[in-house]
């Protein structure tokens, strides 16, 4: 089964080739979520603004990207979460 999301990126890179068969896309969809998969500093930065750290958000924003491609996420709640660097303002 693919998920819904998935289909989704499917059906929009179709549509900006001007296609319909987007099951043709969904490779191209699928590579686009695997490079997605790491958020940047920039995009860390955007969702935690004026926070100190990160915390659990580059594994949360992994798991949801993992999901969608179909993944079975690791999950190992005895790891302490390690804050990245943050983007200098």
């Amino acid at each position: 089964m693919v998920d819904p999301m998935l289909v989704r990126i499917a059906k929009a890179i179709a549509s900006s080739e001007g296609s319909g068969d987007w099951q043709a896309y969904l490779s191209a969809a699928r590579a686009s979520l695997e490079v997605l998969r790491e958020p940047s500093p920039a995009m860390l930065e955007a969702a935690t603004h004026g926070l100190p750290d990160y915390g659990d958000l580059p594994e949360d924003w992994r798991a949801m990207i993992d999901h969608v491609l179909g993944k079975q996420a690791e999950i190992n709640d005895n790891l302490p979460t390690k804050p990245l660097n943050r983007v200098a303002s």
